[in-house]
């Protein structure tokens, strides 16, 4: 067992009954308020779980799918299109070629978002897990910043290699590896904001 992968066993061996229940049932319950938010303004659900990834960078999940329904409904009605998501319009311009047919996959979303659509899209996968800020500070044992996401600490290399030691300590647990990210990272972003 490597550092990594015993840090993140070990964050969710001692988590709180409370974070255990909300992190098993995160990436269900963001399915299903997309699925609602799908159903109101008329879109798929593939559209609108690749909006809320989309424009996830940077953004608060209390904020995510307030951001999302303006940005679909400006959308639907042919309005304006108001400012959303954290980082310019960048994001929101991937969200509305989403919106506008281009496939997920093809928008350029970069690991973390395209990891996170994919939790959120399909919760029952086995195989996708979001590594973001938190995710990576719980594997490390260190609050990263998020200038340090960017530059040598984490690249393509080191993403996919936490993700990895993410899935073995999951498939070791016997169970999803989003629902142990979700986990971890909620015992993680607890603790850290304790101190």
């Amino acid at each position: 067992m490597t550092a990594i992968e015993h840090r993140i066993l070990r964050l969710y061996s001692n988590a709180s009954y409370r974070n255990l229940v909300a992190g098993f049932n995160w990436y269900t319950d963001a399915n299903q308020q997309c699925a609602n938010v799908a159903v109101r303004y008329g879109v798929t659900l593939e559209q609108c779980c690749g909006v809320v990834a989309a424009l996830s960078p940077g953004l608060q999940w209390e904020y995510n799918i307030e951001h999302a329904q303006l940005l679909i409904e400006a959308w639907r009605k042919r309005g304006a299109i108001p400012v959303v998501g954290v980082y310019g319009r960048a994001n929101r311009d991937k969200a509305l070629r989403i919106l506008n047919g281009e496939c997920v996959a093809a928008c350029g979303l970069g690991l973390k978002t395209n990891a996170f659509y994919q939790c959120i899209m399909e919760p029952l996968d086995p195989d996708p897990v979001c590594v973001d800020r938190h995710a990576f500070s719980a594997a490390y044992g260190k609050s990263l910043r998020e200038n340090e996401l960017h530059g040598a600490v984490v690249g393509v290399v080191a993403y996919r290699n936490v993700s990895e030691c993410y899935r073995r300590v999951a498939r070791w647990c016997g169970m999803l590896s989003n629902r142990l990210q979700a986990v971890v990272w909620l015992e993680w972003r607890e603790r850290v904001h304790d101190n």
